[in-house]
């Protein structure tokens, strides 16, 4: 089977990296195409099998879209041409009509001309479909929209999460008229590499991309006043920054990062972590088999822990 892959995160990683694990595994099974604009970092294209598609990078700032003149026409050429090469039988399109609006034209010429040619278009999602800041604030609108544009261009979600844990109709009232098939896939992560000789006694804080971050550093810093180390996938808070952009100097035993490959790859060598409530991040932990400390977003409360479960 030939698969192409379409993921463009538009602020931080974690979506990118788990349609990249996805890709990395089905690349052992069947023949694996990767589209994406993302902005490159260390180990981004760490998928043996995977062929990638450079499309012209986009990102998200202050509510706009940042790319150079001409960027979508030209993205547009390139994933026609990538149908064309590839002739896939299925495409997998990330997150999309869930979020991101900024990319719905793309993607659903994405998925005409893959139709066109025959192949099943499916929709990747996380385990969390609120709306988000750039979305329309009025639900049912949100869902209706979505709704009809699953059914123009679409043959299947996959929700990757545990229905055990939450399911797409705990959050979203339009979920049961979708009107193509939904399946879970369970939680995605790396998998964790051969256990170390020795562990390392070290915390590692993991806050996303968000800028919620300052309000969980400072209370673990001081809950473990020893080694520790930061590290986030999106830009870095405000609240964490000097004029012209540098970071605050760390405190002894302190270092912070913005490389979260490079810091999935230290899981397995640690005793303990607490770390922020990101989907990639606490699939990372239960991956590794470490402790972890989870905090969790103040808009949405899973429903097992709504009911004291």
């Amino acid at each position: 089977m030939r698969l192409l892959f379409h993921c463009q995160p538009l602020t931080g990683l974690g979506h990118y990296v788990r349609c990249r694990e996805i890709a990395r595994a089905c690349a052992e099974r069947h023949e694996t195409w990767f589209a994406t604009g993302a902005r490159r970092f260390p180990g981004d294209r760490a998928a043996p099998g995977v062929r990638f598609f450079d499309l012209a990078p986009l990102a998200r700032r202050d509510g706009r879209i940042d790319a150079v003149p001409g960027a979508m026409d030209a993205r547009r050429r390139a994933l026609a041409g990538a149908v064309r090469s590839v002739r896939p039988d299925v495409v997998v399109i990330e997150h999309v009509p869930f979020g991101k609006p900024e990319l719905l034209d793309e993607a659903a010429a994405l998925a005409r001309d893959a139709r066109d040619g025959g192949a099943k278009v499916v929709c990747s999602l996380r385990d969390i479909a609120l709306r988000g800041q750039y979305e329309s604030a009025f639900e049912e609108e949100r869902g209706a929209a979505v709704c009809a544009y699953l059914a123009a261009w679409f043959d299947a979600v996959l929700v990757h999460g545990d229905p055990a844990v939450t399911r797409l109709d705990e959050q979203i009232p339009w979920a049961g008229r979708i009107p193509v098939p939904v399946a879970y896939t369970g939680y995605v992560a790396r998998a964790p590499g051969p256990p170390p000789a020795r562990a390392r006694d070290a915390v590692v804080v993991s806050t996303g991309g968000g800028a919620e971050a300052a309000g969980f550093l400072d209370p673990v810093r001081e809950a473990w006043p020893t080694r520790w180390r930061a590290g986030g996938a999106g830009r870095v808070p405000g609240a964490l920054r000097r004029g012209g952009g540098r970071l605050h100097r760390a405190p002894r035993g302190v270092a912070r990062g913005r490389a979260p490959l490079r810091e999935q790859g230290r899981l397995q060598h640690l005793r303990r972590r607490p770390r922020g409530a990101r989907p990639g991040a606490a699939g990372a932990v239960v991956g590794h088999g470490r402790p972890g400390v989870a905090r969790g977003a103040a808009r949405w409360r899973p429903p097992l822990v709504s009911r004291g479960q």
